[in-house]
């Protein structure tokens, strides 16, 4: 359900699979489901839960950084990305969000460079390796 784009009905679901259960397994895709139907205050709730029980899960964290960010909540955002890379320094994704986290919320063209940078020293293959070219090159002064 939660892949047919049937969020609320996958929400569900899981709820009552909770519910019956306990497994706590069942608490990030409760938590994704709840990002995409706009309840990021839930589904901090419940990454937060989960990671209590699993708190090396890169992929709950990564998903609690989204969450966060995308409240605004941009000190919550940078903690739970660098947890991430502290447990697995190769998550692609995380030194993308990174870099636009400084660079669109954070003012911080330096950061986003180094984060930027390292995606693609990492990834230089990546289908967004131009992308994150252009952007590094936006942000760099013309002298």
């Amino acid at each position: 359900l939660e892949a047919m784009a049937r969020p609320d009905e996958a929400l569900g679901e899981y709820q009552k699979a909770h519910a019956l259960s306990g497994d706590a397994r069942l608490l990030p895709a409760m938590a994704n489901c709840a990002v995409l139907l706009g309840l990021h205050s839930r589904a901090i709730e419940w990454y937060s839960a989960f990671l209590e029980k699993e708190p090396r899960h890169t992929e709950a964290l990564f998903g609690l950084a989204n969450a966060y960010q995308i409240r605004r909540d941009y000190g919550g955002a940078l903690a739970a990305y660098r947890a991430v890379l502290s447990i697995d320094s190769a998550h692609a994704r995380t030194y993308y969000n990174l870099g636009s986290l400084y660079a669109y919320h954070l003012g911080n063209p330096d950061s986003a460079r180094f984060y930027w940078g390292a995606f693609l020293k990492r990834f230089p293959t990546s289908e967004d390796a131009p992308y994150i070219k252009r952007e590094i090159r936006k942000l760099t002064p013309i002298h």
